[in-house]
């Protein structure tokens, strides 16, 4: 495979000091850059492999027209085999409904290819856009600040597995307070107890993973904004001064509280780490999170 990358970078930085006392710095840089393909030995472009053309981290899917609400559309697609080509389980309401983007009447893979994709398009890409830090410090007499904040302003994330849709299969389910916003009509008020739900973001859960697998492909409705913003680091320190250091005989004499990692900006569910979320195309969210730490510290100097 060959490819070609371009991109920019861009840092700046100000200094300056206030008074005899007090002096602080903003340092900023951001980046950005985009992978094609050139060269791939994939002459009809299947969608399974990359293919000359194909910007890196693209993401193909479906185009989602809401949840299905009608007994009567819920007929229409099963006696007419409208979404046939993504399950061949039956349909309800509750279960996403796709849009026929070629007007053929049904919604298809095509022939999975960039060329004949079906009703799928391009609906977003992996790739982290406009990665960004930021640093500010800050010194008055004794005292010193900084923090470092870095980020990416635009992402693309489909995400998958139990950690976001909750319901999966009988043997991987996961219930956070975000996924009972699932839909939910009268025939399952009656026995789940928690209310009728049908302008619900969640699609109706099985405990079948294939019946579930229908409704949690790849689409533009549950596609995630993977941008964020993390404190990666904020420290405070002291440095005693010289005329209280000479009488304790010491040189240096510095206390600092140092933090990492103790605020993130993010859309994402609260069990994905924007850090880590994505694998490939999709992510499952089952990864170790950039972990919380506060320091105590004192350097000394006789």
């Amino acid at each position: 495979m060959e490819t070609s990358t371009n991109g920019w970078e861009l840092s700046l930085s100000y200094r300056d000091r206030i008074g005899s006392d007090f002096s602080y710095s903003v340092t900023g840089m951001m980046f950005d850059y985009l992978t094609k393909i050139t060269k791939y030995n994939n002459p009809t472009k299947l969608l399974t492999n990359p293919y000359a053309g194909q910007t890196q981290g693209q993401i193909w899917g479906f185009i989602t027209d809401g949840l299905i609400q009608t007994q009567d559309k819920v007929n229409e697609i099963n006696s007419k085999g409208i979404q046939k080509a993504i399950s061949g389980q039956v349909w309800k309401t509750g279960d996403v409904l796709y849009t026929d983007l070629n007007g053929d009447g049904f919604v298809t893979y095509g022939a999975n290819t960039a060329d004949d994709p079906g009703d799928r398009t391009i609906i977003g890409n992996t790739t982290p856009r406009y990665q960004f830090g930021l640093t500010l410090t800050a010194k008055w007499k004794g005292f010193d600040f900084s923090m470092f904040w870095q980020g990416t302003a635009k992402r693309d994330l489909a995400l998958s597995g139990n950690m976001f849709w909750g319901f999966s299969s009988a043997v991987q389910g996961s219930i956070f307070p975000g996924h009972l916003n699932y839909y939910r009509d009268v025939e399952a008020d009656t026995y789940k107890g928690l209310g009728i739900n049908t302008d619900a973001y969640f699609p109706r859960p099985y405990t079948d993973a294939n019946m579930n697998n229908k409704n949690q492909i790849v689409q533009s409705r549950y596609l995630q904004n993977g941008a964020y913003a993390r404190l990666k680091n904020m420290q405070i320190g002291y440095t005693l001064p010289a005329s209280v250091l000479k009488k304790a005989k010491m040189q240096q004499l510095y206390l600092y509280l140092s933090g990492e990692n103790l605020v993130t900006l993010t859309k994402l569910p609260e069990h994905f780490d924007p850090e880590t979320a994505n694998v490939g195309v999709r992510g499952n969210g089952k990864s170790y999170f950039s972990q919380q730490a506060l320091t105590l510290g004192l350097n000394l100097k006789f």
